[in-house]
């Protein structure tokens, strides 16, 4: 059927007149839309300012983890912002307060490595400096105790407190300890200079810097004597050298060939020990008996180097507390073996 000119001119006319209501009303919709209208948390202020900084992929993922301004506003304006870092961003600030560029610049560099449920212990006792330089040169295969402040905290072969400081070391004699190691240890020199009647002990060392430990293991160049500083569990402030530990050390460290053969080890240690006046095999002796009472064990006890890691070192104490100690004393455990 043919269709007249006039009618087909109006029925496209009409066509045009529904195609450009259509667009009227979707443009009115899309300037009414609200990509915040999910979002019920921020004021004029902050919706304005998460609208100007943030595309519609991140809004959808601020609403759909439910991010409160209070979280990310005072990182949201930094260029390096990544709102998928909010929670870590958030987080390192409240555990250690630090200019908002450099904590965004810091979790964005090293989240991967950063455990969200260790990273507020890790803050509360290294600095982001710290951090910064442990993760720019850590060890291979070795970890970082995130809480270096417990008594039984163990750097090693495969843990590192790094350059940590304790914050409360108190003086004995020449060296500093932790406080309850210090009044331990008070004790025990009190009392061995009581019943050892012409003879005493002092203590030789105690807390070591980071550059004190890592001079030591320059000086030894001995794995089997001291460990690398980080490593080193005197930076704790529970470990003490008594009188004669610096020459038991050396005088290992001077025989000591490290083939691996343990026989030879074992002969080079009893060798140095049958070198020792007999006032000094006393005071291993008193020690070895005594120690626990006061808290402390002999931290590389003779003949357990496949535990330790250390061959014997009689006149080096770590303090463990008075029922770890007895434990210790009466099952002839090593602290590796005890935790």
């Amino acid at each position: 059927m043919k269709v007249d000119k006039k009618v087909l001119g109006w029925r496209w006319a009409l066509i045009a007149v529904c195609a450009g209501a259509a667009g009227i009303c979707l443009y009115t919709v899309n300037r009414g839309y609200d990509p915040l209208a999910r979002y019920p948390y921020a004021d004029e202020t902050q919706r304005e300012t998460i609208l100007a900084y943030m595309d519609q992929e991140d809004i959808d993922y601020l609403i759909n983890q439910q991010l409160q301004p209070s979280v990310f506003m005072e990182f949201l304006t930094l260029p390096e912002f990544d709102v998928h870092n909010t929670l870590w961003y958030r987080q390192a600030m409240d555990a250690q307060t630090e200019d908002p560029e450099v904590v965004v610049h810091f979790i964005n560099r090293y989240r991967d490595v950063l455990p969200l449920n260790d990273l507020e212990t890790l803050l509360k006792h290294y600095s982001y400096g710290q951090l910064t330089d442990w993760y720019e040169q850590a060890p291979e295969n070795v970890t970082l105790i995130p809480d270096p402040t417990q008594m039984l905290a163990m750097p090693g072969l495969h843990d590192s407190v790094w350059t940590y400081i304790p914050s409360n070391l108190v003086r004995q004699g020449s060296v500093y300890l932790q406080p309850e190691a210090q009044q331990a240890l008070s004790r025990l020199l009190e009392e061995y200079e009581r019943v050892m009647d012409d003879d005493s002990l002092e203590a030789e060392t105690g807390y070591l810097r980071f550059d004190e430990a890592q001079s030591l293991f320059l000086d030894t160049e001995n794995d089997l004597l001291v460990y690398p500083a980080g490593q080193n569990e005197q930076q704790l402030g529970w470990t003490v050298g008594l009188s004669g530990h610096g020459s038991w050390l050396k005088a290992l460290d001077e025989k000591l060939d490290l083939t691996g053969d343990d026989r030879k080890t074992a002969d080079v240690i009893r060798e140095v020990y049958e070198a020792l006046t007999d006032e000094e095999k006393e005071r291993i002796e008193w020690l070895q008996d005594n120690a626990w009472r006061y808290g402390f064990v002999i931290r590389w006890p003779q003949g357990q180097e496949n535990s330790t890691g250390h061959v014997w070192q009689p006149y080096l104490l770590r303090y463990v507390g008075m029922d770890k100690a007895r434990s210790m004393h009466e099952s002839g455990q090593t602290l590796e073996e005890s935790q």
